[in-house]
Order: structure tokens, then sequence, then C-alpha cells
């Protein structure tokens, strides 16, 4: 899912790529700068998703392998930023 997102993401400016050719052939991402200010946002919006699924009565709905817990919700650097 990731890598289909990751295009987008470059197009948007909020990612930066460098095709490096070699064999085999090698991309790095980073964030560009425009990138961390979207965490807030992101942030922000699991948090609604959270208290939405409460007040619908409905907590702990979602518990699958892909679905974070609020407790664990925190920033990680994944990338580097370009």
């Amino acid at each position: 899912m990731l890598s289909r997102q990751l295009p987008d993401l470059e197009a948007d400016g909020l990612m930066h790529s460098e095709v490096y050719r070699e064999v085999p052939l090698r991309v790095e991402y980073s964030r560009t700068q425009l990138g961390p200010s979207l965490v807030p946002i992101l942030i922000n919006l699991r948090g609604w998703g959270v208290a939405y699924e409460q007040y619908l009565g409905e907590e702990r709905r979602f518990t699958g392998e892909e679905y974070e817990s609020p407790e664990s919700l925190q920033i990680r650097p994944h990338c580097k930023q370009h």
C-alpha cells in the first residue's frame, strides 16, 4: 500500500525520492520540509476517530492488526528529512 502512495505523496510535495541507478535499483525516500506539518493534523484526526468510536458506544470495535490503539499512537522518525 505504501509503495502505491509514495508517488502521490511526492507529487504533493510531502516526500522526496532519490533514485540510485544500481543493480538492483534502489530508491530512498525522505520527507520534505512540508511533510512534518501534517503530523499534528493526523494526530487530531486520529483523536477524533477514537472519540467518535466512543460516541458510538463501540470502543475497541476495531482491533485488527492494522489498527493502532490510542495508547500506541506516537511520533516515530521513519524517514530522514530532506
